[in-house]
């Protein structure tokens, strides 16, 4: 449930930073910048999530059993990765998306000379 509504959040958040997103389509190629705030927040807070449980963890009872079910059964954890995995699908979908849109437009306009000013 909790991967489920960081998931969810995270998309949502995708979305925003695609809003936020300046696209350049040049002759060179095709160029973003993303918003950079929103990237570097959202994967610092992953990383601290993940170094918490690794020093929670190792200052735990020696004599309680550790392994990968402890260390990915909490919520927060569960919450934090879904977050940031729902933001990179989106965001990763909507530049996707970006692109077939641009590639679709240039066909058009090649294939119709008016369009094209030639």
């Amino acid at each position: 449930m909790w991967l489920g509504c960081g998931f969810f959040l995270g998309y949502l958040l995708g979305l925003f930073g695609l809003s936020k997103t300046c696209f350049k389509p040049t002759p060179d190629g095709l160029f973003y910048t993303p918003n950079v705030h929103l990237g570097i927040t959202l994967s610092s807070l992953f990383v601290f999530r993940i170094v918490y449980r690794l020093v929670e963890v190792y200052f735990s009872e020696l004599t309680l059993p550790h392994g990968m079910d402890d260390f990915a059964g909490s919520t927060l954890t569960l919450a934090v990765f879904g977050l940031l995995a729902g933001y990179y699908i989106s965001y990763a979908i909507g530049l996707v998306r970006w692109r077939l849109r641009i590639l679709r437009d240039k066909r058009k306009c090649s294939m119709n000379p008016r369009l094209s000013g030639r």
